[in-house]
């Protein structure tokens, strides 16, 4: 399976970014570059500690890449989850290019209210 972990930092290319909130969960797409992708959350915005679920999926149809990863964010604050060691695709052959994202988010401090973050996917992990 895939790695996943918590970093310090996302760097590199930046592919997407868009508001997430707990009514709504989608999958996106994102491009894996040197066998890595980073996730950050910014949750500075709100007033509202959350909690996070994030998973990659292949692309392809073939299941779940890592189990999902679970992390709080306190009100104000930022985490970033980077994913790794993709591997081959299925067929042993062709390496991972590409894969789905996968976020869930709660409000913890009051689960019954919406709460929206703000989420970017990056071409690279940092530990820095």
């Amino acid at each position: 399976m895939t790695d996943v972990t918590q970093v310090v930092a996302c760097g590199g290319q930046k592919q997407h970014e868009a508001r997430l909130n707990n009514t709504n969960s989608v999958d996106w797409r994102a491009l894996i570059q040197n066998d890595q992708l980073c996730v950050r959350f910014d949750n500075s915005a709100t007033a509202t500690s959350v909690h996070v679920s994030t998973w990659a999926i292949d692309d392809q149809g073939n299941g779940d890449l890592t189990s999902p990863f679970e992390q709080d964010i306190s009100a104000g604050d930022t985490a970033c989850v980077c994913f790794s060691s993709f591997g081959m695709r299925p067929d042993g052959v062709t390496p991972m290019d590409a894969c789905l994202i996968h976020v869930n988010v709660t409000n913890t401090d009051n689960p019954t209210e919406g709460v929206e973050i703000w989420y970017s996917i990056y071409s690279q992990c940092s530990s820095d």
